[in-house]
């Protein structure tokens, strides 16, 4: 009876999951069926449900013979109770059922409908709560992208003649181009060409005259690939689409054309013959030296010296017409052999040129022994002395400067104290200062007066009140 009683309180919350929303009901129903196809091992759910149901009936068969045995009155609404319970497991299995199939068939129609791109496109609403989930996360975390991107091309151009200059003298063309991920591969050329002739104005704007790379910064590092049909460009864009910003540095190179290669060629051949004929020559081999060292060496033999050793300490000399003898030296033969060769009768294998290197003075003494004793004797000159001068002044002018010899008598004692008051008498009193030049003129006085005043040191009149009469 204990047992029978439980039984029907399990049963009871059966019935009200069984009441609940229809979508939550199918929540719960979707977690029974995973949970039995994980126990099973299969995915047959009614076999698994019936082996359940009869270890059921069996456990029911025993508490019903044990009903029977504690009376007939509870037997009956024992049985009730199971007829029920048989009911409503029925009913659940028919539901788990149901649920499997739709989900399966939903999950092949959605296979069916979705279509093969290289893009990731947004999943198509379900019938079940399940993929309407999924739908909303995918919009939740922008997971998908659109189908048309901008990509910014950031292109490069070097023409050949830049080419040819090492990397640091290079000057590079720029250029920035805009356009959408779909478009196609010909579209594209014709706008990088485009970009060729505004840069460049080269004579072909063709897609071959040019070698395009292109690199994708934290992508595609440098040198990048190439960018020469249409699958590299279909890589391009993929690799594009990775990229936060959609940007690509497009490196477009300018192939030399058939004349520039000649060009080129003709360039380089006069390198190249130099390097093969670019040896030294000797400079005793030119015409020139040749003539200069025949000369030379027809001096040297004509003027041996034929004194001793003890007289003459020199192996070549000269003897000139007024009886100095000479010694020849490397830069005697080298002045003669040139000025022999200029052919202006300036010398001759006779006569030596006219030219310090055979001036017998000049051969005695060195140059620098010659500015030392220059220096020597400038410095050993005597000091000029200072003239002196007696001067001879005219009673004339003593004159001038001589007080007069009767004093006058004070008149009174106003005129004592109006004299004591200056530092000298009236018959005293000091001219006015001026040079000896303006001195003489204003008094009418010769040019020899002035300068036996200037000779002796006098050069203001003020000075001349010093002069003693008896001078």
């Amino acid at each position: 009876m204990g047992k029978s009683k439980a039984k029907a309180s399990l049963a009871a919350p059966r019935r009200v999951i069984l009441t609940l929303p229809s979508t939550h009901l199918l929540r719960v129903l979707d977690k029974a069926v995973d949970l039995a196809e994980s126990e099973s091992g299969s995915g047959n759910i009614s076999g698994a449900d019936s082996d359940g149901m009869n270890e059921e009936e069996e456990e029911e068969e025993e508490e019903e013979g044990e009903g029977d045995r504690e009376g007939e009155g509870e037997g009956e609404s024992d049985e009730e109770e199971e007829e029920e319970d048989e009911s409503d497991a029925e009913e659940i299995r028919q539901a788990l059922a149901g649920t499997k199939r739709k989900r399966i068939s939903s999950e092949e129609d959605q296979n069916e409908a979705e279509e093969p791109s290289h893009l990731p496109t947004p999943r198509k609403d379900g019938p079940n709560g399940k993929v309407q989930r999924q739908r909303k996360a995918t919009k939740k975390y922008g997971e998908t992208m659109p189908a048309v991107q901008k990509i910014t091309y950031i292109m490069s151009i070097l023409s050949a003649t830049e080419a040819r200059k090492k990397k640091g003298l290079r000057k590079l063309k720029t250029s920035v181009l805009k356009l959408d991920s779909n478009e196609p591969w010909e579209c594209v050329q014709a706008q990088f060409q485009v970009k060729f002739d505004d840069a460049l104005h080269p004579p072909t704007t063709s897609f071959s005259a040019f070698e395009v790379a292109f690199h994708i910064p934290r992508i595609v590092s440098k040198p990048g690939l190439s960018l020469c049909e249409q699958a590299d460009y279909e890589m391009m864009i993929a690799k594009a689409l990775t990229a936060k910003d959609h940007t690509v540095n497009i490196e477009i190179e300018q192939l030399p054309l058939e004349t520039d290669k000649e060009n080129i060629s003709n360039e380089d051949e006069p390198s190249q013959k130099k390097t093969k004929t670019g040896t030294r020559i000797d400079p005793a081999t030119l015409p020139g030296n040749r003539n200069k060292n025949t000369k030379i060496t027809d001096l040297r033999d004509k003027y041996l010296c034929k004194k001793n050793d003890a007289a003459c300490p020199g192996t070549h000399c000269y003897d000139s017409p007024g009886g100095d003898h000479i010694i020849l030296g490397h830069a005697h033969f080298d002045c003669w052999a040139s000025a022999i060769l200029k052919g202006d009768d300036s010398a001759t294998d006779e006569k030596p040129p006219n030219h310090a290197l055979f001036d017998p003075t000049s051969a005695l003494v060195s140059p620098v022994l010659q500015r030392r004793q220059a220096a020597l004797a400038a410095r050993n000159m005597p000091q000029p002395t200072a003239p002196v001068f007696n001067l001879n002044v005219g009673a004339e002018v003593l004159s001038l400067f001589r007080p007069s010899s009767q004093s006058q008598a004070p008149a009174s004692c106003d005129q004592n104290s109006n004299l004591s008051s200056k530092l000298l008498p009236s018959s005293h009193e000091i001219g006015p200062d001026m040079a000896l030049d303006g001195f003489c003129a204003t008094y009418n006085l010769s040019a020899g007066i002035l300068d036996k005043l200037t000779s002796n040191d006098y050069t203001h009149a003020r000075f001349l009140r010093y002069i003693h009469p008896q001078w």
